[in-house]
C-alpha cells in the first residue's frame, strides 16, 4: 500500500475520495454522502505450467465511479490510474514480476446510479519462483 500513499498513488487517492475497494464499495447513506471511488477485482486468473516455468496471468479489473454530471472527473481518475499502473513493476511474494499491461477500457453512463463507470482492465504476468 505504500505506492498508494505517495507519488502517483497519492494523486489517484486524491481523485477517489470515496476510497479504493476490493470487489464492492459500501453503499452510501444518501445522495449527499456520494463520493467518487474505485473498485478492483480479479475476474479471471489464467495459469500456464510447463517443464521449465509456472506462470500466473491474472486480469485485474478496475471500475472508476464518478457522480459528476460530465465525464471530466472520471477522465481525471483514469489519467491518475494510468500514471499509477501503466507498465508499473509489482512486487508479489513468491513470484517474479514480468509485466502489467493495460488492455481494455470502457466508459459508460450508469442511469440507475446516475454515475459514470469507467472499466479498465490490466493483464498481469507473473512467474512462480
Amino acid at each position: 500500500m505504500a505506492r498508494y500513499n505517495s507519488g502517483a498513488g497519492a494523486a489517484f487517492k486524491a481523485v477517489t475520495p470515496g476510497g479504493l475497494w476490493l470487489e464492492d464499495a459500501p453503499q452510501f447513506a444518501d445522495e449527499a454522502d456520494k463520493k467518487d471511488y474505485a473498485v478492483f477485482g480479479f475476474p479471471n486468473i489464467g495459469h500456464e505450467e510447463t517443464f521449465t516455468s509456472n506462470m500466473e496471468d491474472p486480469l485485474v479489473q478496475f471500475t472508476l465511479v464518478s457522480f459528476d454530471r460530465d465525464a471530466k472527473a472520471v477522465g481525471d481518475m483514469f489519467t491518475k490510474l494510468k500514471a499509477l499502473f501503466d507498465q508499473c513493476e509489482l512486487t508479489v511474494a513468491g513470484f517474479d514480476f514480468i509485466e502489467m499491461r493495460r488492455d481494455v477500457s470502457n466508459l459508460v453512463r450508469d442511469p440507475e446510479d446516475d454515475a459514470w463507470d469507467f472499466m479498465v482492465d490490466y493483464q498481469v504476468q507473473l512467474q512462480k519462483q
